[in-house]
């Protein structure tokens, strides 16, 4: 009892005096930690996560993202880039075209920092079908055999092969080609083994190698 007293007393006696402390040195801890702070914009690649099983990016409207950040200093100057990342949940998106807004709680940062702001807010994806089809290899001979000599047959191995990607994109796929082959002055049948040109866009090819027979006659 005679303690609580005491700190009543002590509360009472120049309590104007002490509650103008009180409020100067909050004033003054205020002041500090606003000094200390800083702000800084970052350009920051867009990822994109959970993407529908059986679909695909065909698009999108910005690769990076500007993002306006604030903190104190220090921590600022000692940011690396892996320590700030804008990822987008496409879980929920749809074949077409998508608008998604980018907020605060797609910036993945350290936690005593705060996102101030966001440029662009939207970002506009266009997700397609992912198929695939069998379609046939074209090899593309370059040179000509020895002199006496012609080609009599041309055979791919295998003839067809399997191409997987964005619906838009193997659709118009009839057929791929091989890398040039050089044939020049060849005396004798041969085979060769050749890559796959790879086609425009994120397109898959199995496999990727095939063996062109050349078979020769003499004239």
């Amino acid at each position: 009892m005679k303690l609580s007293n005491r700190v009543l007393n002590f509360l009472k006696k120049d309590f104007l005096l002490k509650l103008a402390s009180f409020f100067i040195a909050v004033v003054l801890w205020f002041f500090v930690v606003i000094k200390g702070q800083t702000e800084v914009t970052m350009n920051v690649p867009l990822e994109l996560k959970y993407i529908p099983r059986g679909f695909g990016v065909e698009s999108k409207s910005v690769s990076t993202v500007m993002v306006s950040i604030k903190g104190f200093e220090q921590i600022i100057k000692n940011l690396k880039p892996y320590d700030i990342k804008v990822s987008l949940d496409l879980s929920k998106a749809k074949r077409g075209m998508n608008v998604l807004y980018i907020t605060p709680r797609d910036v993945m940062l350290p936690s005593s920092l705060t996102v101030t702001a966001i440029e662009p807010s939207t970002v506009r994806i266009r997700l397609d079908e992912i198929r695939s089809k069998r379609v046939s290899v074209l090899p593309e001979i370059t040179g000509e055999p020895s002199k006496g000599y012609s080609i009599e047959t041309v055979k791919v191995e295998p003839a067809t092969v399997e191409i997987e990607g964005l619906r838009s994109q193997v659709d118009k796929l009839r057929y791929i080609k091989t890398e040039p082959v050089s044939i020049d002055n060849i005396k004798e049948d041969m085979t060769f083994t050749a890559l796959l040109e790879l086609p425009a866009g994120n397109v898959k090819i199995s496999p990727e190698l095939v063996r062109v027979k050349i078979r020769l006659r003499r004239l």
